[in-house]
This record gives structure tokens, sequence and C-alpha cells, in this order.
């Protein structure tokens, strides 16, 4: 099944054509999609996003055009959230959805119906850091060979104010649950990572 999200992942990517999409050797980006897989097998993409760039104050859009953490993960999570919404609603005016249904008020997920979360990198922050052995564990087949000193990092800086990451070896170089600062392009943007 995973094969079949992901597969499904890629191709609403190219609905996209070129917009988005690295053009040179040295351009990159990450995509992440939450789709649903129903008993039959079938896979829908629900939500998609692409992005790597954590915005500053100076680049967000006073009528909201622009978010601040535009990372792939957050915005298929946004865009997730707004199909919820839209789902319940119908749900709760009498609609017929192929996800969910509505009995004594409450909406409950129909049988054989799954929600999966697809990602071409982990995310930001803490989901970046990871133990040896889940990285060798991995089911996922790596384009790129994975190198012993960048298994347990993540670009975002502890915020000085707190307790700091001991960049010790492996499985010391990082602490989890901090308060974590990103540079964007600009002023620092400011994100909590648990």
């Amino acid at each position: 099944m995973e094969s079949k999200i992901f597969t499904a992942a890629l191709n609403h990517l190219k609905l996209f054509g070129q917009s988005g999409i690295p053009k040179y050797e040295d351009e990159w980006t990450h995509f992440a999609s939450i789709c649903a897989s129903f008993p039959d097998e079938s896979v829908e993409v629900l939500s998609f996003g692409m992005g790597t760039k954590c915005l500053g104050a100076s680049q967000l859009d006073k009528n909201g055009y622009s978010i601040n953490d535009s990372h792939a993960e957050v915005l298929a999570r946004r865009g997730f959230v707004g199909f919820l919404f839209e789902e319940f609603q119908n749900v709760y005016f009498g609609l017929v959805s192929k996800y969910f249904y509505l009995v004594d008020s409450k909406i409950g997920l129909i049988d054989g119906v799954k929600f999966h979360f697809c990602a071409s990198h982990t995310p930001c922050g803490d989901a970046s850091i990871f133990s040896v052995n889940e990285a060798e564990n991995s089911v996922m087949n790596n384009s790129r060979p994975m190198h012993a000193d960048d298994i347990f990092r993540t670009g975002a800086k502890c915020v000085l104010s707190g307790p700091q990451d001991p960049h010790g070896k492996l499985n010391k170089f990082h602490i989890v649950s901090q308060f974590r600062t990103k540079p964007g392009r600009g002023k620092i943007a400011i994100f909590f990572t648990y």
C-alpha cells in the first residue's frame, strides 16, 4: 500500500507541470501529501504541499497570501484541515461522504478508510532527529546515500534563552522538544516543534 500512496502523491505532483518544480540541478524542493486509502485499495490525494521555506516577518502579506511556515508538510496539513472542515460541514448538513458518517451528532470514520501522510523528506525540526537504528531499518529507499554525519540533524537552532543542543556525536548532537529558530529570508522566524 505504501508504494501506491507514494505513487499517487508523485502523480499529483505532475499535475502542477513545472510550476514550483526545480528547474536546475542545484535547485530542490520537498513535497508532502495527505492521502486517503479505501478498502478496494484505491488511493486519493486529499491535500498536497511543496516548499522548504520559513518566511520572516518582512515577507508576510497582511492579506494572508503568504504564511510564515511554508514547508511542504505544513502546507499539506493546512490543506487537510480545510478538507476536514468541509467534509464535517457536509456530513452535518446531510450530504453523503465517502470518508465520514454521522450518528447521534457524532462524526465517525467509515470502516476501511485510512488517512496517510506522505513526504519526500523528514519534516523540519524534531522530526528530523532520529536514531541510527531507525534510519538503517527504514523501508524507503533513498536516491542519495545517507551519511553518518547528517542522520541526527535539523537546521533549526534552539532559542538562546532555553537549553542548547550539545553538538556531541550521533544522538548526542541535538535535544528534542525545544523552542527553535529557523532563519527565513529576512528577520528570524520562531517556531516550536514538539
